[in-house]
């Protein structure tokens, strides 16, 4: 009988982005979900490599989703203002799809 010996570290939990995740892609109801979202991502401090990645890659992509609404918020045309929201909009949406498709893969975020 052979017996094999194995790492015994727990895999690192992921439960705190997938969450984030889900508040994030809830950003049609008023942007409320996303300052959630943003408050519990600032609390976070991660230990692992993977968490740590997919945190930063949420920080970022919420910080740069309210820096653009905020702009199209100034901007006093409204073509302007709505084209800056649907660019913002459609590069958040990616963000989302992207982090938590590579999160769901248990890949880091570049």
């Amino acid at each position: 009988m052979a017996f094999s010996t194995t790492d015994n570290t727990l895999p690192e939990d992921v439960m705190p982005a997938h969450l984030l995740y889900g508040l994030m892609s809830a950003f049609a109801l008023a942007g409320l979900p996303v300052i959630l979202a943003l408050v519990i991502n600032l609390s976070q401090h991660p230990v692992g490599n993977l968490l740590g990645s997919h945190i930063r890659w949420q920080r970022l992509s919420i910080m740069g989703f309210l820096g653009a609404g905020i702009l199209a918020w100034l901007l006093p045309q409204a073509w302007l203002a709505m084209t800056v929201v649907t660019l913002t909009v459609l590069w958040f949406a990616n963000r989302i799809i992207k982090g938590w498709l590579r999160l769901v893969d248990g890949l880091e975020m570049p």
